[in-house]
């Protein structure tokens, strides 16, 4: 395997006991196969910020659709709060007497009243809820600070 073969050469290397010349081939051999596992690590990386980005996008629009169809229904004395991000995170929400700290992506039924809303140490946000109504809010990757 590469890690083997890696810590075989690295192992003869800091003994002084690698001969180059008859494991020169191998050591090219060793750095293409690297640069070449470099490239797929890459390919990958960049495959999964695609995916993450369609991912957070059909999100987004679930939620203003969601959204739209709670503003339609109304009239009950609580709202509907909707807290998504991009990344499994902790949110934290205080307003109207309260302040909690909940897993998301989640619901929260919450007495209408303005509200401060935070994900992962991100700037909060101010949020409005009504009776009777959903309001979403989404944190996108940039917005959370690790």
């Amino acid at each position: 395997s590469l890690t083997r073969e890696t810590a075989f050469l690295f192992d003869q290397t800091e003994k002084g006991t690698l001969d180059v010349k008859q494991h020169e081939q191998d050591i090219q051999d060793l750095f293409a196969r690297l640069e070449e596992a470099e490239r797929a690590v890459d390919k990958n990386r960049t495959d999964l910020d695609d995916m993450e980005s369609r991912l957070s996008q059909s999100q987004r629009e679930l939620l203003t659709r969601l959204e739209t169809m709670g503003n339609q229904v109304g009239g009950t004395a609580t709202g509907f709060l909707i807290l998504n991000s991009s990344r499994p995170t902790t949110f934290e929400v205080w307003g109207v007497g309260a302040r909690q700290s909940v897993p998301g992506p989640t619901v929260l039924e919450l007495a209408p009243g303005t509200y401060q809303v935070s994900a992962m140490r991100s700037r909060p946000r101010s949020i409005v809820v009504e009776g009777g109504k959903i309001k979403a809010v989404w944190f996108s990757a940039p917005d959370l600070m690790y």
